[in-house]
């Protein structure tokens, strides 16, 4: 075989520019400049001695020839990622990409098990939440996301339901079922238009007026500072549960909100092909089925 191959990080480097259609984001994708992305892909286009993406004001572009070699370099990519994997199985790594207060209150005290379950297999967590991965650039095999779906092309594992209701410290609060109001308490938030405390309120049939506000930007900050007396957090008790069962929390209410969204795993179809995600992947859904009965079962206050 004379002719060489492509440059490696040249197809990167196109497959990145490819799905952002943009050389910033790309570089932003691989961390790497901005003007390396453009040399690796000049690279590239001499190599195939053609033009692979046309630069208009707003967005990249790909030529038609850039169009019919997309999906010969994502299967490549592909491949090697999965050759990479089968090297490098002993021991197997996962990254998963979980929001941070999921993670803190709900997967991470539960690791363990994982680990004492499959010695082999290492967890690595990204709490990058801002926005969905690149899985196969960015190496992220899963993610547990919240919403309601569907995410197309994508393979999805429900986790379970996301019902929010009262919680604080013990002793904060006597009594809230009987009360009109909450006229005098600090509601703790997640969100600064407080539009969750506001649908609780409605079903419960609890007026807000009066009431003082504390927004934080992670629920797991807004059940640390119930926690510490601060006031009423409107929690999870998915991610709360450990806490009230501990004797940290109460629930200060029996009235349960609907959230309308839940949490699942979703993830590329390859990762299904990787016994270390497979294994993560049945681990996850039986601890998230544990954590439905046990939610099912907390009695109400």
């Amino acid at each position: 075989m004379s002719r060489r191959f492509p440059p490696l990080a040249g197809l990167q480097a196109f497959l990145a520019v490819a799905r952002t259609a943009s050389f910033s984001q790309a570089s932003e994708v691989l961390h790497i400049s901005q003007s390396s992305i453009s040399r690796q892909i000049l690279q590239l286009e001499n190599h195939f001695r053609t033009t692979l993406f046309l630069r208009t004001t707003r967005r990249v572009v790909l030529t038609d020839a850039g169009q019919r070699l997309l999906p010969y370099i994502e299967q490549l990519v592909g491949l090697l990622l999965q050759a990479d994997q089968v090297v490098m199985q002993q021991p197997q790594s996962v990254t998963l990409r979980v929001h941070p207060s999921l993670a803190i209150r709900w997967l991470m005290p539960r690791l363990p098990e994982f680990y004492r379950e499959h010695p082999h297999v290492r967890v690595n967590l990204d709490t990058a939440w801002s926005r969905r991965p690149d899985f196969e650039l960015e190496g992220i095999e899963g993610m547990i996301e919240y919403g309601v779906g569907p995410w197309p092309n994508l393979t999805e594992d429900r986790l379970w339901e996301e019902h929010l209701t009262p919680v604080c410290r013990p002793g904060l609060v006597d009594d809230l079922a009987s009360r009109g109001s909450l006229d005098g308490l600090v509601l703790l938030h997640m969100d600064r238009n407080h539009e969750t405390w506001e649908r609780w309120a409605e079903r419960a049939q609890i007026s807000l007026a009066g009431a003082r506000h504390l927004v934080f930007d992670t629920l797991d900050l807004a059940v640390t500072a119930a926690q510490q007396g601060q006031g009423l957090a409107l929690a999870d008790l998915a991610l709360a549960g450990a806490a009230v069962r501990g004797g940290l929390l109460v629930q200060a209410h029996p009235v349960r909100l609907d959230a309308g969204a839940g949490y699942s795993l979703i993830a590329p179809k390859a990762s299904s092909r990787l016994d270390g995600f497979s294994r993560l992947r049945e681990w996850l859904k039986q601890q998230a089925e544990a954590t439905r009965r046990e939610l099912s079962e907390m009695s109400s206050p």
